[in-house]
Order: structure tokens, then C-alpha cells, then sequence
């Protein structure tokens, strides 16, 4: 028994010694599992902050472009409203253009009548004046006419 007992000693020990060194094993397994995992949780984390810093710069990217393209639909609302304003101003502008044009045409035609009529007028003066001054030589003639009848009477009596 005695024997047995030894055997069985040297087994537990032999035992306790592959125990150990399976313990010594898995401890440094689970401080290796252990240290893996811490560094899969910090690359985890990161990859993670940088997924969150690109959905936050793809949100604040995403704000900024709505930001303007709000700003540039506005700037086209102004400037499409600018050009209406300016279509309809130069409509009126050409409106009035087309009346000064008209009255223009107007104002020449109306120059030119009454310019024909000044012409009419001076020709009737200039006329007038040639009349009086024909009247005035007939009156002229007549007197020497009858100034010279009256001689030859005189000189017709006298014989």
C-alpha cells in the first residue's frame, strides 16, 4: 500500500505538475487573449471615432451644401426677379420710345405742312409784293398816259 500510496503520489504529482504548467499555459493564453482584445476594443474604437468623424463631417458637409444651395436658389430667385423687373422696364422703355418716334414722325409731317405752308405764304407774299409793285408801275404808266394824253390835247387844241 505503502507503494501505492507512493505511486499515487509521484501520479498527483505528475498531475499537479502538468496542471500547473496547463494553468501557467492558460493564464498566459487568456493575458495574450486579454492583451488582443484590448487591442481589437482600441482599434475598434478607433475605426469607430473615425466612422463618427466621417458621418460628422459628412453632416456637417452635408449642412454646408444645403446651407448653399439655399443661399444660390435665393440669389436666383433675386436675380430671375431683377430680370423681370428689367424685362418690364425696358418693355415700358421701349413703349415710350416707339410713342417719342411716333410724335417725332408727327412733328416732321406737321414741319413739313407747315413749312410748305410758310413757302405758300412767302411765295403769296412775294407774289403780292411783284402785284403792288405792277400795280404801282400801271398806276405810274397811267399817269404818264394820261399826262401825255393831256399834252397831246393840249397840243392837238393848240392847232
Amino acid at each position: 500500500m505503502l507503494e501505492n500510496r507512493k505511486v499515487l503520489q509521484e501520479r498527483i504529482d505528475l498531475t499537479e505538475n502538468n496542471l500547473n504548467s496547463t494553468i501557467v499555459k492558460l493564464e498566459q493564453q487568456v493575458i495574450d487573449t486579454e492583451r488582443r482584445l484590448k487591442e481589437v476594443t482600441r482599434k475598434y474604437n478607433e475605426q469607430s471615432n473615425s466612422i463618427e468623424d466621417k458621418e460628422a463631417d459628412k453632416v456637417e458637409r452635408l449642412e454646408q451644401l444645403t446651407k448653399e444651395k439655399d443661399e444660390l436658389l435665393a440669389l436666383v430667385m433675386q436675380r430671375g426677379k431683377t430680370i423681370e423687373e428689367k424685362v418690364a422696364e425696358n418693355k415700358k422703355l421701349e413703349s415710350k420710345a416707339e410713342e417719342a418716334r411716333k410724335r417725332q414722325k408727327e412733328a416732321e409731317e406737321r414741319f413739313e405742312r407747315e413749312s410748305a405752308a410758310v413757302d405758300s405764304n412767302l411765295q403769296i407774299i412775294k407774289l403780292r409784293k411783284e402785284l403792288m409793285h405792277s400795280q404801282d408801275h400801271m398806276t405810274e404808266i397811267d399817269k404818264k398816259f394820261e399826262a401825255y394824253k393831256t399834252h397831246t390835247n393840249k397840243l392837238l387844241q393848240q392847232k
